[in-house]
């Protein structure tokens, strides 16, 4: 009740503030825009928002990466949304140059996942409002794997014998020239890429990407690759590709394949990523998405109270 006396608050203040503008138009709007997943539920949500609160929710729909590099032309120039979606990753070019504006969340902050906070979080200051986490994970086939490798010693037996018998051209396989995708590897062998202080601060000096293990990781892959268990030059489409007509068994991506494999038919499960050889666990980097309020907008207000509350 709260949250909705707060919202219908900032409405009245601002029909109140902008006669003008409200006359122009039957109901206040919030521009927001999505990519292709996420359009279709905010319209959703847009339906009976406005039926609650008199507010048009208008979903501009544009490619994940148009988002950022539109929001860079369009906000300075006032033809911008009020709110995007977006990740984390973003965040250090859209806040140096002043696009967006800082969102409170006050006691609320305690709701949401410290991980996801600190990743929206610019000089102590909170630029987004969290909604979801996203990491890779290891996905196979189930009709060419009955029990998933939990090693990556396995991860190579298990390619061998798929490989050996005919079932699948390769057992797994992996796209090249993309860390993001090779540190579940790298960390694994004992591999990082900054070392951490005692307060799990990262220290830029402590640079890990030729220490033993990360060198180990990619000597195993290197190993693969010559006796030609994996192919050599896959971009992430064609590793997708093969995984999905089940000529590979075996394939490390994230939840932005889920519908893809779905629709496709494809007989697979996920299992958590493969230890090393000292029994390292393989951490994957996190992806945080959130909604962030461009600076710019002409109903900041709104645009903070719809995603605040």
């Amino acid at each position: 009740m709260k949250k909705h006396l707060t919202l219908l608050l900032v409405i009245v203040m601002m029909i109140g503030l902008v006669p003008a503008a409200v006359s122009a138009q039957d109901t206040p709007q919030l521009v927001i825009w999505a990519d292709e997943t996420r359009a279709a539920v905010i319209e959703e949500l847009g339906t009976s928002f406005e039926e609650e609160y008199g507010v048009e929710l208008v979903v501009q729909q544009l490619g994940f990466g148009d988002i950022r590099d539109q929001m860079r032309i369009a906000a300075p120039a006032g033809e911008g949304p009020d709110i995007i979606i977006g990740a984390h990753d973003w965040l250090g070019e859209l806040v140096t140059n002043g696009l967006l504006a800082p969102v409170d969340l006050g006691d609320a902050v305690e709701g949401f996942d410290p991980t996801a906070i600190k990743a929206f979080t610019w000089e102590d200051q909170l630029y987004g409002v969290p909604y979801a986490l996203e990491a890779i994970a290891f996905f196979y086939n189930t009709d060419l794997v009955e029990t998933p490798p939990t090693t990556w010693d396995e991860v190579r037996t298990m390619s061998e014998e798929i490989v050996a018998s005919g079932e699948a051209q390769y057992g797994w396989i992996r796209q090249e020239g993309d860390p993001y995708h090779f540190f579940p590897i790298q960390t694994a062998f004992g591999g990082y890429i900054f070392g951490t202080d005692e307060e799990g601060q990262y220290v830029a000096t402590d640079v890990g990407v030729d220490n033993e293990g990360s060198v180990e990781a990619l000597e195993f892959v290197q190993g693969m690759l010559e006796d030609g268990l994996i192919p050599s030059g896959l971009d992430g489409g064609a590793a997708e590709a093969l995984f999905q007509d089940g000529s590979a068994a075996m394939y490390i991506t994230g939840p932005w394949n889920l519908q893809r494999f779905q629709d496709a038919g494809v007989p697979f499960a996920i299992a958590p990523l493969p230890v090393g050889p000292n029994g390292d666990p393989g951490r994957p980097f996190q992806g945080v998405q959130a909604f962030m309020v461009s600076a710019f907008s002409e109903n900041p207000l709104l645009a903070q109270a719809f995603v605040t509350e």
